[in-house]
This record gives C-alpha cells, structure tokens and sequence, in this order.
C-alpha cells in the first residue's frame, strides 16, 4: 500500500473513529482565547521496543483565536534500521526542525481536530560498515562515514487532541494528548555517488 494509500485510509479510519465523539456534542460559545502550549512527542520514547531506532522531539505553538496555530517543533534520532545492508550496518545521527501551521476545529470546548502544513529540514551524518569473508581473497572490513548531510520535506498533518483528565482547572487540566498523522513530501537531499541516504 503507498504512502498516498495509508494517508487516505487513515483520515477515513481517524474520522470514523471519531465522528461520534467530536460531532454528537452540543455546541458551545466560549471566548476567543490566544494560547502559549508546549509539546512532546511521548511516542519516540517507545521506538526502542520496536526496532534500533532512538528518537526526541519537542515543540511550541501558539494558537491564536482558538484556531490557528503557529507551531515550531525540533528533535534528533538515531536510526540503525535493519535489512539496509546484507553484509554490514548502517547508521545515521542527526537532528531536525519543523515549523508551519495549523487550523484547529473546536470539537469540544477542550478537544480538538487539527490540519496543517508544515516545512522540515535535518542535518545529519550516517556511517556504513561493510564486512565479506572470503576463503580465496582478503577479508574485506570497511568503514564509510558521511558528513553534513542536509534533506528538506513539506509535511500535511492531521491531528486529534484532548485532555487527558477531566478536570477545569489545576495542573491537570493543561495535560492534553493526541495523534497525529504525517503525509511527507521530500523536496531536497544530498545527493552522494555511494547510495542514497536513509
């Protein structure tokens, strides 16, 4: 199934899923309120579970008027993925920045459906051991390390978001969670005569 695929198969399911609990409540008028939230992404800390994959990420928005949000968010990751290599390993470090925005729809007056555009851009340095045996020549052990590598996609978002508790007020009351899923476009990588980057 192609990227495109997932993306449309998973708006249908998020929607779906959703549409009862976003859509059966009553409207309610609040006022208009500008908000300063920070965020992390609490699902990178599970990425070592399920593969050689080690990831962070933070961000900041601001919402303005209740529904627009200017959103900027940064992380870093180490990736070891499997099967890239048949003989050796491969490994790539760096880091990344996303910035754009995002229109929120109300809802609940707490719980919220999002879509937006976002710009990225990572800086990074991938490193390429090769290793054959064999019985006529010279084993053969190399290592290959590339530096300063540079890619740069557009990203559609579509996200969910609500309160964890239900409680007004408090601490607990500004804990919210949420999915978000990412349709990536590349626009620019560097492009290296060995292979092309991870």
């Amino acid at each position: 199934m192609g990227s495109l695929r997932k993306f449309l198969f998973s708006l249908v399911l998020l929607v779906g899923l959703h549409h009862g609990a976003l859509w059966a409540q009553d409207t309610v008028e609040v006022a208009k309120e500008n908000i300063l939230h920070f965020t992390v992404d609490y699902g990178k800390f599970f990425e070592p579970l399920f593969g050689n994959q080690q990831k962070w990420e933070v961000g900041a928005g601001f919402i303005i008027a209740d529904h627009y949000n200017i959103t900027l968010e940064y992380g870093g990751a180490t990736l070891r993925p499997d099967n890239v290599i048949n003989n050796g390993s491969y490994t790539a470090v760096g880091n990344y920045w996303r910035a754009g925005f995002d229109y929120f729809i109300k809802a609940t007056p707490r719980a919220y459906l999002s879509f937006g555009l976002l710009y990225a851009s990572s800086s990074f340095d991938d490193e390429v051991n090769v290793k054959i045996s064999s019985e006529i020549w010279d084993d053969l052990d190399e290592t290959y390390n590339r530096s300063n590598l540079q890619a740069n996609w557009l990203e559609l978002v579509v996200s969910t978001e609500g309160p964890i508790f239900k409680k007004d007020t408090g601490i607990l009351s500004t804990l919210y969670w949420g999915t978000k899923f990412r349709l990536r476009f590349m626009v620019s990588e560097t492009e290296t005569p060995q292979f092309e980057v991870y």
